[in-house]
């Protein structure tokens, strides 16, 4: 969505503060999601309601049982924005999965589950550094699969809340998919607590009025996507890529698409599965993918007709193995 596609509504919503929107779940696309998400935790024995609440981003603030709903799921002209500025707005199976996830904290905090020694013997000490950069060990078999890029292999609490996840996804059967992995361990000790606590009262409550954790609202639109550009990470590639890019994609060829728009095209599928499989935080892949589109675009590459999908995986895997270099080694190769 261009600044010349906006409708009036819209362009002056981008000029205000986030909190200064009058967003609200009540009415909004999230509500039937919400509303689904009781319902699975219902089927599961579980009396516990989450409260949501509008926020920057996903989450549930530190040991508060409450789930932030990101602004732009509220608004669908927002999530247009999102989806625009991040190539990252999630489908509706995606928010399910999510909800799911950020339900667990809401249960473990609620229940001051963290506290347990059990917890502790299966999950890790709950006291553990949260990392942002984190070297996951792919396909682990102690930690279970819901969110891409092994979340649960996080932090303790990430690992909590994937594996409880689990437990409530309708029609998954986890002790038979999960059969003989030390992670069934984890999902039997959810079971057991929700039998446990299911139905009981929890430890920590909190109010709707409560819920004013507007620190992240308190930026415009624009100033709210600037901020996610700015995250370090990224770049110090510069030009000493081209000659990879050049390799990759050949010479000129008269039948080829601009390898910059080629990109463009790709940029979702790439940062999407990149991150799933690697565990790589979104703003680096985001930052590495525009950054390789700005340079392809500077040098006029092109994409032969002939070679869309070699050069497609070809870039797929250039991708992932700079980024897998960034994980490792905290850049993308040795300069």
């Amino acid at each position: 969505m261009t600044a010349e596609e906006r409708s009036p509504e819209t362009a002056q919503a981008v000029s205000r503060r986030l909190r200064e929107l009058g967003l609200k779940i009540e009415g909004s696309p999230m509500e039937p999601l919400i509303q689904n998400l009781y319902k699975e935790l219902e089927a599961k024995g579980i009396e516990l309601r989450p409260q949501c609440f509008v926020a920057d981003e996903w989450g549930c603030p530190d040991g508060v049982p409450a789930i932030g709903i990101p602004f732009y799921l509220i608004d669908p002209e927002l999530a247009a924005v999102e989806e625009l500025e991040t190539a990252e707005l999630e489908s509706e199976a995606e928010v399910r999965r999510l909800l799911r996830h950020e339900a667990g904290h809401v249960f473990c905090y609620a229940h001051k589950l963290y506290v347990l020694p059990d917890f502790r013997e299966l999950f890790g000490p709950f006291s553990r550094p949260y990392l942002d950069d984190f070297q996951p060990q792919p396909f682990s078999r102690s930690y279970v699969r819901h969110l891409p890029g092994w979340y649960a292999q996080k932090h303790p609490d990430e690992d909590f809340a994937e594996s409880f996840a689990v437990f409530i996804t309708p029609e998954l059967d986890w002790h038979k998919q999960y059969a003989n992995w030390p992670a069934l361990k984890k999902l039997i000790f959810i079971e057991e607590k929700v039998k446990e606590l299911g139905k009981a009262p929890p430890q920590v409550t909190v109010k709707p009025e409560d819920l004013t954790f507007e620190a992240g609202l308190d930026v415009t639109v624009p100033e709210h996507y600037q901020r996610l550009k700015a995250e370090p990470a990224v770049m110090n590639l510069g030009e000493q890529i081209d000659p990879d890019l050049v390799e990759l994609f050949g010479p000129p060829a008269a039948d080829g698409e601009p390898a910059a728009k080629f990109i463009r095209q790709q940029r979702k599928t790439l940062l999407r599965g990149v991150i799933y499989w690697t565990g790589a935080r979104s703003d680096v892949v985001r930052g590495l993918i525009d950054h390789l589109s700005k340079r392809v675009e500077v040098l006029g590459l092109v994409v032969p007709a002939a070679r869309v999908n070699e050069v497609s995986a070809s870039l797929a895997s250039l991708v992932t193995t700079l980024v897998i270099n960034h994980m490792v080694r905290g850049k993308f190769f040795e300069l």
